[in-house]
Parts: structure tokens; sequence; C-alpha cells
């Protein structure tokens, strides 16, 4: 998971917090978030106070993030790991709570045990049908996760920013190419906003919003352009660019 905090817009189209891309203006106060990894609810609460977005919904397994996910009033806060079956499994808590993660059949001091549900699980439980934006930081669990969810369930979601593991190993690269294709053959339209890997990959819904050959255009220069300012942004500052987020 990406520690960073970023709010940013290109030509009034694509949003970026906590460096997941989306489209803002496909939101409204009505609309249902749904964030997988949910950590302490950052990123549910600058989509909150940007947009106005009043159905949120955190999913979160470590349990003592999730204690204070559990005392706010405005979500729906689920204590579980998102993943392609129902059961337990065991859940290593990270000095870096961004990287707690999934370990199954892991021991020690500092490995739990959590509950692991499937995203038509969460769907249940929240009591929705439709997302308009889902969030999907879960460390290396999104494959066995997308794998799992049904065709129904994804079809009923507006648009998905996801991070891929595939550019620290956690995940094959021909495993997300091949979810990607999944995804593409249900109606979604697939952006990669990051240079290197899938850590920011946004999927809208075509259904929801058609997605023209003038708007892909523009979303290549948007990613293009995020590139060049963050290597400025990390050369000016004397940093060794090339190894930090891309």
């Amino acid at each position: 998971m990406q520690s960073e905090t970023a709010s940013a817009s290109f030509a009034d189209m694509v949003d970026l917090i906590h460096w997941h891309s989306f489209d803002g203006k496909m939101l409204t106060p009505e609309s249902t978030i749904v964030d997988l990894g949910a950590n302490r609810g950052e990123f549910l609460t600058k989509v909150s106070n940007t947009f106005g977005c009043s159905n949120l919904v955190a999913v979160e397994p470590n349990p003592e993030l999730f204690k204070e996910l559990a005392e706010r009033s405005d979500l729906i806060a689920i204590n579980a790991a998102v993943g392609g079956f129902r059961g337990k499994t065991s859940f290593s808590i990270d000095p870096n709570d961004l990287a707690s993660r999934v370990v199954e059949g892991g021991t020690g001091p500092s490995t739990v045990t959590v509950e692991l549900i499937t995203l038509d699980d969460v769907f249940e439980r929240a009591g929705v049908t439709k997302v308009d934006l889902l969030k999907i930081d879960i460390e290396g669990q999104e494959i066995p996760m997308l794998d799992a969810v049904s065709d129904e369930v994804l079809r009923n979601i507006a648009q998905i920013t996801i991070e891929f593991h595939d550019f620290c190993g956690l995940v094959p690269k021909k495993e997300v190419k091949r979810l990607l294709a999944r995804l593409q053959g249900l109606g979604f339209y697939v952006a990669r906003m990051s240079r290197v890997g899938h850590q920011d990959t946004w999927l809208v819904n075509t259904k929801f919003r058609p997605i023209g050959l003038g708007m892909k255009a523009k979303i290549r220069l948007l990613k293009y352009s995020r590139g060049f300012m963050r290597v400025w942004h990390k050369l000016s500052k004397g940093s060794n660019w090339h190894l930090a987020y891309d």
C-alpha cells in the first residue's frame, strides 16, 4: 500500500487520492464507496469530504485498525480480509501497517487469525447491489479475490481503483494481465496510471460511462504528465527517483 496522500485532477477528468486514480465526476452524495483494505479509513474520509458521498463501506482485517473504523458512525465497518474463499486465514501484522497482509499458514507473534470472505459476501453484508467506486488495496489477495467474484457483482461496479502487487513480486504479471482481460470482456476500460507495474490501475465500466478515443488520449497524456512531475519532484529533492513510486 502507498502511504503518500495526494489529490489532483487533470482537465477536470481523473482524480487521485492516496495514489488511487478514479473519476470523481461519476460520484454523487448518494454514491456507494467500498474500500477493501481500508486501513484507518483515510481514503474514504477524503472521498467523502471531497465529493460528499455518504454511503461508505470499509473492510479491514487488522483488528487494531478496525477498532478505529468501528467507532465511526459515518460508515459500515467489516472486520475481515477479502480473498478467494470463505473461512479463516493467517494475517501478518507488519510494523508498517500499510504492508500487513494475508499469509496462509503463517505463525508467529505478529500473526493473528482473521475471517476471510469474498467480494460477494461484502456486497451481501453491506446490503448493496451497486457500487459507484470500489477501491482495492489488499496486498496480493486481489488475484484470488477477483477470480472468485461473480460476473454479476462486477457488472454492478461503476469503477474500480486497484493496486495490483506485480510491481513488488507479490503477484505474477501474467495473472494481472489475465484478470484484466476478464474485466475488459465484462465491459471495463483499463487505464494503467502507473509507469511501472499496475500499482495504480483505474477501471471504468463503460456501461456507466463510455470512454471514447479522445478520452483515451487524454488519459494517456495524464499518465505521462504525472510521471514527469514525480520524476521532477524527486530530482529536485536529490532523491533516488528510479527506486521510488512510479
